[in-house]
């Protein structure tokens, strides 16, 4: 389950859909002080490549960091993922619902707004079977 109160800024933030894709995936990191870009070519090899491994001293708010570094880095182009901080999100383990596999975001849902301390329809819910457990229960 994911919350992103302060990614709030980014709701509007716009990104047009790019022409041509480049290869790879770029990992950006939002750090108090710094801001970490690594792009890393990884189809076709057996080991992953780094292309670029920079950082940035951070200066404006993570919308602001984020359009700069779009526009000077062209991240439009590329398949772009945040990290996010430590108190943006939290996993919650329950034990899986006795519903149809199409029930379940909706019935782990229903299940954890008891143990969350905000809405939860604020909530992004999502699920992971958890290898070696059948309906549930760990064997």
């Amino acid at each position: 389950m994911l919350k992103l109160p302060s990614l709030a800024a980014l709701k509007n933030l716009k990104f047009q859909a790019p022409a041509r894709r480049a290869g790879g995936l770029v990992c950006i990191n939002l750090w108090p002080d710094r801001v970490d870009v690594v792009h890393a070519l990884v189809a076709g090899r057996t080991r992953p490549e780094i292309q670029r491994c920079d950082y940035y001293r951070r200066v404006g708010g993570d919308a602001t960091i984020l359009k700069r570094l779009r526009k000077q880095h062209q991240l439009d182009r590329h398949r772009c993922t945040l990290l996010l901080r430590t108190g943006d999100y939290q996993i919650i383990q329950v034990e899986a619902p006795n519903v149809l596999p199409d029930e379940m975001k909706n019935a782990v849902r229903w299940r954890i707004k008891d143990m969350i301390d905000f809405p939860v329809d604020d909530a992004t819910v999502d699920v992971a079977a958890i290898p070696g457990t059948e309906g549930g229960h760990a064997p």
